[in-house]
């Protein structure tokens, strides 16, 4: 199943608009490429609750630290910030890259 797939999914369980769910659909495919363009890599997804909000959130991991700046130079991740309520890249030798994304049901962005 893909990563886009279980996404929707995610999404649906929720609550999300189809129109959310569509939008984080997409964040999650330019998401899945970027990291597979530079290499193997994993991508999980949770619930997350804050107060009565509800939402998803996506990590994905690569190994080394140099695929941050892969990362954060895709294109298409400019526009996936855009998306997203929450957006973050940290990197180090010894965690590799996270990429965290939130997005909060119903949240205007």
């Amino acid at each position: 199943m893909s990563a886009r797939t279980i996404g929707a999914q995610f999404a649906a369980r929720l609550g999300f608009s189809t129109v959310e769910s569509a939008l984080l659909a997409t964040v999650i495919s330019d998401l899945a490429r970027a990291i597979q363009n530079i290499g193997p890599g994993e991508i999980t997804f949770n619930i997350i609750h804050d107060g009565a909000r509800r939402g998803v959130e996506i990590v994905a991991h690569h190994d080394t630290a140099t695929a941050a700046a892969s990362i954060s130079n895709a294109g298409a991740l400019t526009e996936t910030a855009k998306i997203v309520d929450e957006f973050s890249v940290a990197s180090s030798a010894e965690t590799g890259t996270i990429v965290t994304l939130k997005k909060w049901r119903g949240a205007a962005k």
